[in-house]
């Protein structure tokens, strides 16, 4: 069992962070089903769940929809 996972569900940032490089791929939001397939995956195998990487994730527009989920989860 892994203590945490990251899942960036954004890339999209409105921040300008002198810390962080950034990235040039094409801006994403995922989906809700896609959030479900992957946290699916992930239930038994982690005990936390973050979910940034590069992007902000309080900019997605379904994040109380996927922390609802997840906590179900």
């Amino acid at each position: 069992m892994y203590s945490k996972a990251y899942f960036e569900i954004t890339n999209v940032c409105n921040k300008n962070c002198s810390f962080c490089p950034g990235t040039n791929r094409e801006k994403k939001f995922v989906s809700v089903d896609e959030f479900n397939i992957v946290t699916d995956k992930l239930v038994g195998i982690t005990k936390y769940l973050y979910l940034h990487i590069m992007g902000e994730p309080t900019l997605h527009p379904n994040l109380v929809d996927f922390l609802k989920i997840a906590k179900k989860k």
